[in-house]
C-alpha cells in the first residue's frame, strides 16, 4: 500500500513563499527580467501567461505554434459538439461550441498561417458542421476574406 504524502501545513507554504518574495527583491530588475526571460523561452505556458498579464501582442511565429494544434482540436469539437448539437431537440449548446472556437477565429485571422491551409481548413469546419448552423458566419467570413486574399 503507498504511503500518502502530508499535506505541507499552510503556515510552511506562506513561509517558502514569503523567502521567495525576499530573495526576488534583492535582485535588480535587468536579472529579473532574464530569470522571466530563461522561463518565458522553456515553457510555452508561462510565455502565454506573461504576454496576457502584460498585455503583449504573441510574436506570429508563437500564434502559428499556438494555433496550428487549436485548428486540429477545433475540427474534432466541431464534429462531436455539432453531433450533440444535433442530438438536442433545441440546439442546445450551440452557443458553447461557437463560444470555443471563437478564439481560434480571431486568431487566424491575424496569424500568417498559408492562405491555402486557412481556406482549407475553414471549408473542412463548414463539412463538419452536421448541423449546418455552429460559426456558420464567421467562418465563411474569415474563408472569403483569405480567399479574396489569396486571388489578389
Amino acid at each position: 500500500m503507498p504511503r500518502r504524502k502530508k499535506p505541507v501545513p499552510l503556515r510552511k507554504q506562506q513561509g517558502s513563499t514569503a523567502e521567495l518574495r525576499q530573495a526576488l527583491t534583492r535582485r535588480k530588475k535587468s536579472e529579473l527580467v532574464d530569470i522571466l526571460m530563461e522561463l518565458a523561452r522553456g515553457d510555452r505556458g508561462v510565455l502565454w501567461q506573461l504576454t496576457a498579464r502584460f498585455d503583449v501582442s504573441p510574436a506570429p511565429d508563437e500564434l502559428v505554434a499556438a494555433t496550428r494544434p487549436a485548428m486540429s482540436s477545433a475540427l474534432e469539437l466541431m464534429k462531436r459538439g455539432s453531433y450533440l448539437v444535433e442530438m438536442s431537440d433545441e440546439g442546445l449548446m450551440t452557443e458553447d461550441v461557437e463560444d470555443c472556437l471563437k478564439e481560434i477565429l480571431e486568431a487566424l485571422g491575424k496569424s500568417d498561417l498559408s492562405l491555402a491551409g486557412v481556406i482549407a481548413w475553414c471549408s473542412a469546419m463548414l463539412e463538419d458542421d452536421r448541423i449546418g448552423f455552429i460559426a456558420r458566419e464567421p467562418l465563411q467570413s474569415l474563408r472569403n476574406h483569405f480567399q479574396t486574399t489569396a486571388d489578389q
